[in-house]
């Protein structure tokens, strides 16, 4: 079994794993009550579609120890956008288009 089958059939017992979970939920994913009421999820699930490469490469992070999953793998990288387009910012901000002096960063 290649990385890429290992990854493919570790999404689908994740998948089965969560759907049996469903029936512990209120349908939304929520597990338990809070005050009477359903516990707010704090994370969203999604789907998504990769290039076969793309798949081997997550595939053969997480085989390598490195990440223990995919969604870690997912959030990682996210992260590193998500600095990544602070930084830029940042520097578009400060360096590219600086205020000049005695402009307030407020819009009139």
């Amino acid at each position: 079994m290649n990385l890429i089958d290992k990854s493919y059939r570790y999404q689908s017992l994740l998948a089965v794993f969560c759907s049996s979970r469903a029936d512990e939920t209120n349908g939304a994913g929520d597990i338990g009550l809070n005050n009477g009421g359903p516990i707010m999820r704090s994370t969203q699930q999604f789907s998504i579609t990769l290039p076969n490469d793309m798949a081997a490469a997550v595939a053969d992070k997480i085989s390598s120890g490195a990440y223990a999953s995919v969604s870690e793998f997912m959030r990682d990288g996210i992260r590193a956008l998500m600095e990544r387009d602070a930084a830029i910012d940042k520097w578009l901000r400060e360096e590219v288009i600086p205020r000049p002096p005695g402009i307030s960063g407020r819009s009139v």
